[in-house]
């Protein structure tokens, strides 16, 4: 018993491997009517794959309800559903859920970032072991499912030798967490009722790239931690008002800017990391990301008070470099992509 409806198929959050070293993508077709089903793809600890999202839709009902893609049911149709059957209560029937190994711990595969054909999510494997796939519906409640779905499987490289095929940036926070944009995109610093707030004397944060830069809140269930939303490596700590910054370099050179952490965590500087790794914990109840070409310096932009002539300069977050597979592009109006939301598919590494 379960259920699912509408054609809401799942979207990206990532790109596919692009590496001539990357494994070729193997078809998978995954079945509503059964329980885990064993991939042919194996991954190791650390690494990277990606599901893509080919071709089917699924039904927990054929009876009563449609066939929806991996996203699962919208809110309006899965609450009419009967709740006993679900794996994960925060997740609607019919989702795609995956493991890795027998006994490893389910995840999200489809969700918000995952709805059309042709997606694609990319994951860091955080065991060994064969890639489980399944519907989100209990074992014992699959007699009246119907439908499949069918994915592309791929892995690439091991994080950290240079492929730039993991640059979609996952939102910095634990998995289903819903993240809205209070600040975004030409939205000035506050110089005038502060003129310290941006006037940084060596190093810049936010402020040298507020100009394409996102503050965002995090909802219910965000556990305070900030997690690395890309594989990269943290490389130095510098001021930041509400909490120091964190410079984060992608495996593409770019620099990423992480602020309001409640303290420096050293540990992990000049160590490449794995998406989904803890950076430390929030000082406030939002996040601040920006992307620029450190050490590339431009000119106009901002002006500060302390008169710099030139700035790190801003990116875009446009591909490759997606937030939850949305790109942003600018048109120059101020605060820009305010009050846009994302729910996070990333995932804590243990």
């Amino acid at each position: 018993m379960a259920a699912a409806l509408l054609v809401g198929l799942m979207a990206v959050a990532a790109v596919a491997p692009t590496s001539s070293e990357a494994q070729a993508a193997q078809s998978f077709k995954v079945r509503a009517r059964i329980g885990w089903q064993q991939t042919p793809l194996n991954v190791s600890k650390g690494s990277e794959y990606s599901v893509a999202y080919k071709i089917g839709d699924w039904t927990v009902d054929y009876r009563n309800f449609e066939y929806v893609g991996p996203k699962g049911y919208p809110p309006s149709i899965d609450s009419q559903i009967y709740q006993g059957c679900k794996l994960n209560s925060n997740w609607p029937y019919a989702r795609l859920l995956g493991k890795v190994g027998k006994n490893g711990s389910l995840f999200s595969v489809g969700g918000n970032s995952f709805s059309n054909l042709g997606d694609v999510r990319t994951f860091t494997a955080s065991t060994n072991g064969s890639l489980y796939l399944r519907i989100h519906d209990a074992d014992s409640c699959l007699g009246d499912n119907g439908g499949s779905i069918t994915v592309n499987l791929s892995t690439g490289k091991e994080p950290g030798t240079g492929d730039s095929k993991s640059q979609a940036l996952l939102a910095p926070v634990n998995n289903g967490v819903k993240l809205t944009v209070i600040h975004g995109y030409n939205d000035p610093p506050y110089e005038k009722q502060n003129p310290e707030v941006c006037s940084i004397a060596t190093k810049r944060d936010h402020c040298a790239n507020q100009q394409f830069g996102l503050d965002l809140t995090p909802g219910s269930g965000w556990d305070n931690k900030i997690l690395a939303p890309v594989p990269g490596t943290p490389k130095e700590f510098v001021y930041g008002a509400g909490g120091p910054c964190l410079l984060f370099t992608l495996d593409d050179g770019l620099n990423l800017n992480i602020c309001h952490f409640a303290k420096e965590n050293t540990e992990l500087l000049g160590k490449h990391v794995a998406r989904g790794t803890v950076l430390g914990t929030a000082a406030t109840s939002w996040i601040h990301l920006s992307l620029d070409a450190r050490p590339k310096q431009c000119t106009g932009g901002w002006t500060f008070s302390n008169k710099k002539s030139s700035y790190p300069c801003p990116i875009e977050f446009v591909s490759p470099h997606t937030l939850e597979g949305k790109p942003l592009p600018s048109d120059g109006s101020v605060n820009q992509w305010k009050n846009t939301s994302f729910v996070s598919s990333n995932n804590e590494l243990p």
